[in-house]
């Protein structure tokens, strides 16, 4: 009995001790770890509306996807983009939307499907990023065409199970 009381009594020190930490310094902590990382939780902030965003014109030389390095850069419209200039249009041709895989994560733009079929077919746009959702692709939608007043003549929607 000794032994359990003894093993109840570290793990509740234990867990109060961890989770005193984690409320007082755990944003720092994770702020300083972000800071340092040259990860993709660098690349991305959240919108109460559109989910997750990127930043715009960003260029980062050294994003890392797993062991693979690439280059990472976003438009005026927060979109990821080729890193050459280019200046946002309000017509596009084509415009594909998705998550990770239509955002093309872990690749230089050129390489994803969307920086392939862009190089093929011009005047592309990709409203594709991470983390989202059918709603999230909804409202982005309607933020992009209505609010930023884009006007694309095909779009493509990708999902993934």
């Amino acid at each position: 009995m000794k032994i359990v009381k003894g093993i109840f009594i570290t793990s509740f020190i234990t867990l109060f001790f961890f989770l005193t930490i984690d409320y007082f310094f755990g944003r720092f902590i994770l702020d300083y770890l972000n800071s340092k990382s040259d990860g993709i939780s660098t690349f991305s902030t959240k919108d109460k509306n559109l989910g997750l965003t990127f930043q715009k014109n960003q260029k980062i030389t050294n994003g890392k996807w797993g062991n693979n390095y690439y280059t990472f850069c976003t438009n005026e419209l927060s979109l990821k983009s080729k890193c050459e200039k280019n200046n946002t249009k309000k017509k596009y041709e084509y415009a594909f939307i998705g998550d990770s895989f239509t955002e093309g994560i872990g690749l230089d733009y050129e390489k994803t499907f969307v920086g392939l079929f862009d190089k093929k077919f011009g005047n592309t746009i990709n409203f594709g990023i991470s983390g989202s959702s059918p709603s999230i692709h909804l409202k982005r939608l309607d933020y992009f065409l209505n609010e930023k007043e884009i006007d694309v003549k095909n779009l493509f929607l990708f999902f993934d199970l």
